[in-house]
C-alpha cells in the first residue's frame, strides 16, 4: 500500500506538478514509502521521480524544486503499510476490560514504534526487529515513549503476556548504545510490580539517564467488566502512600544528582491522599502529561494566568454548566469561586458518574454519552435548563462519544445549547465569554502567575530549549515584569481529563 493524497496545497509544489486527493504515491526515487518518515525523509531532495497510481491506473512524473520548498501534501494516514498491532497480552489491557459490543475501533490496539516518535505513543519494544532498531538509529526517532510496568524479566513476562516482555533491559541497552532517548511509563498493579519490584524497577531506571528522559509511575485502570477472580486490582489508599513515599526517595536522590526529579507520579496519587499538588516548576516540561501528569496543576495555573480577564459583569444573566468527571471535580470545583465574583454568571459544575466502566473509573475522557444525558436530564429537573453548557472535548471522537452517542442527540434529548470547548482552562473561559464574543490573548501575551513566577523553571537558551536535568536554570523574582517577547518554555498545550 501506498501514500494515499488526502490534501493538496494548491500553493505548492505537488499542486503545480497536478497531484490530486486520492492519488497514491507508491515509489520516490526508487523508494517505497512504508510511513509519513520515508515521505519527509526523500522528499527534501532536489530532484524527485515519483510513480503514483491515479484510479487504477500507473503514472510517473519527475519533480525540480527547492530542496527546503515542501510538496505540500497530507495523506489518510502518516503509517501507509498499516498500523503495527500489539501481540502482547497484558493483565491489565483496557481493552480487554471493554464490552465486545464497542465499535470495533476501539479495539484497535498498536505497538508501532512509528507513533511512539510522532505523537508519543507507548510501546512495549517487543515486537521490534534488527531492522527496526537499525532504521530507529538511523533515522534518529528519538526520543521515543516505552511502557516498563517492570524491569524483572519474570514479572514483566507474566504482566504483558510475551515471552519478549522479559528482555527489556536488553532492548534498553541497544537503545542506550545509539543515543536513542526514551520517556518511560510504569503502570502499577498492587501485589504484582509494586513494592520490591517497583524499587528495583526505579533503580534500574535511575542508573539509565540520561537515555531515559523521565519516568511516569500511574495507577492501574480497572472498569466493571474485570472477572472477580481477577489478579488485577485497583490502587487503594494504603497502595498509594507507600508508593508516594517510595518514589519521594528516588525524587530526591535524582534531585540531587540530576538536578530534576525524573520520577513522576500521577495526578490520582496525589488526589487519592488529599495531598497538594508540586508546583509548576516540578514537572518540567510536562513530557508526561498525557499520561495525567501534571495535568491538574497546569489546569490550575493556566486558569489563574486567565482569570483576570473575566468581566467583573456579564451583559445579561448567563446560566452556564460545565461538565466533568469525579476526579476532575476535584481539581476544577476550588476553581469555581473566582466565577462566582462574576455578576450575573451563575456557573455549575456538573461531575458525572462513570456508570457504564463503574465509579472505579474517574476521569472526563472515558465519559459515555449515555452517562452525561442521564446527568443532564436529573440536574435539569432538579434546577431547571442552564442557558448553555460546556462539553469538555476529549470525550468526543468525530462528535461520537466512547458509546457512539452524538453530541446532536444530547442536544435534542436536553432541549441545550452544548458547545464542545478544548479541555483546558483557555477551553472553559473561551466558552464562558463566548456569548461576549470576547476571547483571550495568545498565551505569549498573558503574564505568568505567581505559581510560576516564585519557582525555578527551564529556560530558553541561544543553542536551544535545555533539557530536562540540565544545570542552567533562573529565576524570576516575585514582582519583576514580564516581557512576551521572552516567551514561555511551557506553552505546550493540553488536554484536561
Amino acid at each position: 500500500m501506498g501514500a494515499v493524497i488526502s490534501r493538496v496545497d494548491p500553493y505548492g509544489v505537488g499542486s503545480k506538478y497536478g497531484f490530486k486527493v486520492g492519488d497514491e504515491i507508491i515509489t520516490i526515487n526508487g523508494q517505497l514509502l512504508t510511513d509519513i518518515l520515508d515521505y519527509h525523509f526523500i522528499s527534501t531532495e532536489h530532484k524527485l521521480a515519483i510513480n503514483f497510481v491515479r484510479n487504477g491506473y500507473p503514472h510517473s512524473t519527475v519533480i525540480h524544486k527547492e530542496e527546503s520548498e515542501s510538496l505540500g501534501l497530507d495523506f489518510t494516514s502518516e503509517v501507509f503499510d498499516g498500523i503495527r498491532k500489539c501481540a502482547n497480552k497484558c493483565i491489565f489491557c483496557f481493552e480487554d476490560q471493554m464490552p465486545r459490543t464497542m465499535r470495533k475501533s476501539l479495539f484497535i490496539r498498536d505497538d508501532d514504534y512509528r507513533l511512539s516518535f510522532l505523537h508519543g505513543s507507548y510501546i512495549s519494544l517487543t515486537n521490534l526487529s534488527e531492522s527496526d532498531i537499525r532504521r530507529i538509529t538511523g533515522m534518529r526517532l528519538s526520543p521515543l515513549y516505552v511502557s516498563i510496568h517492570a524491569t524483572d524479566p519474570q514479572v514483566r513476562t507474566r504482566i504483558m503476556g510475551s515471552n519478549q516482555a522479559g528482555n527489556i533491559m536488553k532492548s534498553l541497552e541497544k537503545l542506550k548504545t545509539h543515543n536513542i532517548q526514551f520517556h518511560a511509563q510504569i503502570v502499577v498493579l498492587p501485589g504484582i510490580n509494586d513494592g520490591k519490584v517497583l524499587k528495583g524497577t526505579l533503580q534500574d531506571l535511575f542508573n539509565f539517564y540520561p537515555t531515559v528522559r523521565t519516568v511516569a509511575i500511574v495507577p492501574v485502570g480497572v472498569t466493571r467488566y474485570r472477572q472477580k477472580d481477577d489478579p488485577v486490582r485497583p490502587v487503594k489508599e494504603a497502595d498509594a502512600k507507600h508508593i508516594y513515599e517510595l518514589v519521594g526517595k528516588f525524587q530526591k536522590r535524582a534531585e540531587q544528582k540530576y538536578h530534576f526529579p525524573l520520577f513522576y507520579l500521577a495526578d490520582e496519587f496525589y488526589i487519592l491522599l488529599s495531598k497538594d499538588f508540586p508546583r509548576y516548576s516540578h514537572y518540567g516540561f510536562f513530557d508526561q502529561i498525557g499520561n495525567g501528569v501534571g495535568l491538574c496543576r497546569k489546569f490550575i495555573t493556566d486558569f489563574n494566568r486567565r482569570k483576570r480577564y473575566l468581566p467583573r459583569q456579564m451583559k445579561e444573566v448567563q446560566r452556564v454548566w460545565a461538565i466533568t468527571g469525579e476526579l476532575g471535580y476535584k481539581v476544577l470545583n476550588p476553581l469555581v469561586k473566582d466565577l462566582e465574583k462574576v455578576n450575573n454568571l451563575d456557573f455549575r459544575l456538573i461531575p458525572v458518574e462513570n456508570n457504564f466502566f463503574g465509579r472505579t473509573v474517574t476521569v472526563t475522557g472515558l465519559l459515555t454519552g449515555q452517562d452525561v444525558l442521564n446527568t443532564l436530564k436529573k440536574k435539569i429537573q432538579e434546577w431547571g435548563k442552564p442557558d448553555r453548557i460546556l462539553l469538555p472535548d476529549i470525550v468526543l471522537k468525530d462528535n461520537l462519544f466512547l458509546d457512539d452517542m452524538t453530541l446532536e442527540e444530547i442536544r435534542k434529548e436536553t432541549g441545550v445549547e452544548i458547545d464542545a470547548v478544548p479541555s483546558n482552562a483557555t477551553g472553559l473561559i473561551d466558552g464562558i465569554l463566548k456569548k461576549l464574543k470576547v476571547s483571550l490573548p495568545p498565551d505569549d501575551e498573558i503574564p505568568p502567575h505567581e505559581d510560576e513566577i516564585e519557582d525555578e523553571e527551564h529556560i530558553e537558551t541561544d543553542s536551544g530549549v535545555v533539557p530536562p536535568g540540565a544545570s542552567i536554570r533562573k529565576k524570576r523574582k516575585k514582582g519583576e515584569k514580564y516581557s512576551a517577547k521572552a516567551g514561555c518554555s511551557h506553552s505546550r498545550k493540553t488536554q484536561c481529563r
